[in-house]
């Protein structure tokens, strides 16, 4: 997250490859988007610590030491996050419980979401960041994924200080499945919270 003929091909670097067919010839995609449910994550407790394993989607990995994890619902019906929390995260909340701002720690987000259309649009973004690099945009490898890392800033302003920074990694595994994780954090936490991110990536574990 290249053209070559009627399709999309990725290869960098000995990563994972995988085809799908040209969204501009494919027509538009009403297949509805599905996510995995917390059903579908087991968690063990392990000698290395936590280890959550999605067995439908191939794929585990570690929850960082000494953090929570929570069941969240994302923004659209059906999708659900599987959320975790440094011992330090803690939120502003209105009066119905909602979180309206991050006031410190670390949260890392975690899904899994099944959209060919996804798929297609991952791809179309790492094949622009190929020919034109971007201040805010990398390709990287996961488990010999080829996968997308975007960078959110936003502009200077009390918006930066209510709810931080983002950076965001996509992973395209199958024609029509994605992982997804970020991480989100205020300027004052952003070099542990990156690094915890990085580490938490390195972890993944990807079936082949």
């Amino acid at each position: 997250m290249l053209v070559i003929g009627g399709g999309l091909f990725l290869l960098l670097g000995g990563t994972k490859t995988i085809t799908i067919s040209n969204p501009e010839e494919s027509g538009s995609n009403t297949t509805p988007t599905q996510w995995s449910q917390a059903d579908d994550y087991k968690i063990e407790e392990t000698a290395e610590g936590t280890v959550v394993t999605n067995q439908k989607a191939g794929f585990s990995f570690k929850v960082p030491e000494g953090w929570e994890r929570e069941d969240r619902v994302g923004e659209v019906p059906g999708e659900y996050v599987f959320s975790m929390l440094s011992p330090d995260a803690a939120f502003q909340k209105d009066e119905f419980g909602s979180e309206v701002a991050i006031l410190g720690g670390c949260v890392l987000n975690f899904e899994t979401e099944y959209q060919k259309s996804t798929i297609e649009s991952v791809l179309i973004d790492i094949a622009s960041i190929e020919r034109s690099p971007s201040d805010t945009q990398k390709i990287l490898e996961i488990d010999g994924y080829t996968a997308l890392q975007t960078n959110f800033f936003p502009p200077p302003s009390n918006y930066l200080e209510t709810f931080g920074e983002t950076m965001t990694t996509v992973v395209p595994l199958r024609d029509e499945l994605v992982i997804r994780f970020a991480t989100r954090y205020l300027p004052k936490d952003k070099t542990e919270c990156t690094q915890i991110f990085s580490e938490f990536a390195s972890n993944i574990s990807i079936e082949r």
